[in-house]
């Protein structure tokens, strides 16, 4: 019997989770402070940005198809080293960044008076870890309940604020374009994640069809939700989630509040490190990463490398727990490490997509991706820099998947 594969709705589940994630429990409220009621328009501007990256990384996905995502795009573009470093950004990301996102779904659990933050967020590690062993469909099944669920509430919450309280207000304040410009960059955290669509695609069933459909509904139901969540904390003058939920859910919006701040964690953390599990996969086949990496369980889940990143996350939460590492920093560095793979495969992009559009769109991107990286602390700027000195930089050297004929890197 063939392993199920993802449909439109179960994809779905796994785009909408991500991408909504913690971001739109705790930006809301941080945009309001920064802007004011500039806010709104900013959320507008940053959900076009998040739409048009969906159809670039959507495209690449049915472009290069397979476990290594997007990466393949950059191997066709620019070589097979580029492609290895490219890989390199995006497991470096999560190897911290789902971190990050534990940690937080651990703050909103509010045990942290009986136990420690990190040895909650530790268990929320090995649950998903248990999850990642299972087969791609239940993943899906999993990731659909708890996006759909929380996107709906969220939903539900907004619009009753919106209908119940007073109108929201417009900007009457002059721009400033600097201020502007950070709470962009503030907000892009929320576009972070349709470049891991492609590391599915292996597992889509009729990708051609079922991801333009999803990347729709995706974009669709992610602008609702940002959209009418931002308007109504202008409404309601930027004080917290809270009272966004309390029209319709009363009493029980903090206990709410938590529920949805943790289903969105968890599927966040679920979808990233399954994703990359995939890619790293890929590499060990490929013969860049150890042979053990590649062994998968009788569901077809990368069980080896979804391992191996649980016990990497487990390590970086020691850190965090030894007072090494804040949440601040990790998110920091997953950032610069997201938005370097991601300039990478929209430059490919530029140079291979068909559509002339949709290479001037890549183009524009990246160079926009590429301002934003420039913010960066200059130690993660540099161990940027070394990585990629060293990836393109290194003696070529024949890759070949296990078995296979080796080919040599450019």
């Amino acid at each position: 019997m063939r392993p199920r594969k993802l449909g439109p709705v179960l994809l779905t589940g796994f785009i909408i989770g991500p991408i909504l994630g913690s971001g739109i429990i705790i930006l809301p409220p941080l945009a309001y402070g920064l802007l004011g009621n500039w806010a709104l328009p900013a959320w507008a501007a940053i959900t076009l940005v998040g739409a048009l990256f969906a159809a670039v990384f959507g495209s690449l996905s049915i472009i290069f198809p397979g476990d290594s995502g997007v990466s393949q795009c950059v191997a066709s573009a620019f070589g097979a080293k580029a492609k290895t470093l490219t890989s390199l950004f995006l497991m470096g990301a999560v190897c911290v960044g789902p971190v990050a996102v534990a940690l937080t779904a651990a703050r909103y659990l509010g045990l942290g008076a009986y136990v420690p933050d990190g040895l909650v967020a530790a268990g929320l590690v090995v649950v998903i870890w248990l999850l990642l062993l299972r087969r791609i469909s239940s993943l899906g099944s999993a990731a659909f309940i708890l996006s759909s669920g929380a996107a709906l509430l969220l939903l539900v919450g907004g619009i009753g604020c919106l209908l119940s309280g007073p109108a929201v207000p417009m900007p009457s304040e002059p721009l400033e374009p600097a201020r502007f410009g950070y709470g962009l960059l503030l907000l892009f955290w929320t576009v972070v994640g349709w470049e891991i669509i492609g590391n599915y695609s292996a597992e889509i069933r009729d990708p051609k069809r079922t991801i333009p459909r999803s990347v729709a509904l995706s974009v669709t139901v992610i602008a609702a939700v940002t959209l009418i969540v931002a308007a109504a904390m202008q409404s309601v003058g930027g004080r917290s989630m809270t009272d966004i939920l309390e029209p319709v859910f009363g009493a029980g919006s903090v206990v709410l509040l938590s529920a949805l701040a943790v289903a969105l964690c968890l599927v966040t953390e679920l979808a990233f490190t399954g994703a990359v599990s995939r890619l790293v996969a890929a590499l060990a086949v490929e013969g860049v990463l150890p042979a053990f990496l590649g062994r998968r369980n009788e569901g077809g889940a990368p069980a080896a490398a979804a391992t191996t990143l649980s016990a990497i996350h487990l390590g970086v939460l020691a850190l965090n727990l030894a007072g090494m590492l804040s949440v601040e920093k990790l998110v920091a560095v997953a950032n610069a490490f997201f938005l370097a793979n991601a300039i990478m495969a929209l430059l490919a992009g530029a140079r291979i997509l068909p559509s002339r559009l949709m290479r001037v769109l890549s183009a524009g991107l990246a160079a926009a991706l590429g301002g934003m990286l420039a913010m960066s602390s200059w130690p993660v700027l540099l161990a940027l820099g070394v990585m990629t000195a060293w990836g393109l930089g290194r003696r070529n050297a024949a890759i070949a998947p296990r078995g296979g004929r080796a080919l040599e890197t450019p």
